[in-house]
């Protein structure tokens, strides 16, 4: 059984100074949501998804930013609602 934590934001910024406000783009935002690429793209253009950067054609998300969004969607039974 594994009983181990999810570390806080600020255990990691804590323990990795620099590594939650580095900007990744959307395969490395995908890959730590669990949202496709695809999934993200449609959040950006409808609204709800994590904040992003725009600059040009490129997207960039801060990781403290996607965790963050992340964590406010917890719930603990499916009457919650966010």
């Amino acid at each position: 059984m594994l009983t181990s934590a999810i570390p806080s934001l600020d255990d990691l910024a804590e323990q990795h100074p620099g590594w939650l406000d580095a900007a990744v783009d959307d395969v490395e935002a995908s890959r730590l949501t669990g949202l496709s690429k695809a999934a993200l793209a449609t959040r950006r253009c409808r609204g709800g998804g994590p904040p992003f950067i725009k600059d040009g054609k490129y997207v960039r998300y801060l990781r403290r930013d996607l965790l963050t969004w992340l964590y406010e969607r917890r719930v603990r039974n499916t009457s919650e609602s966010r």
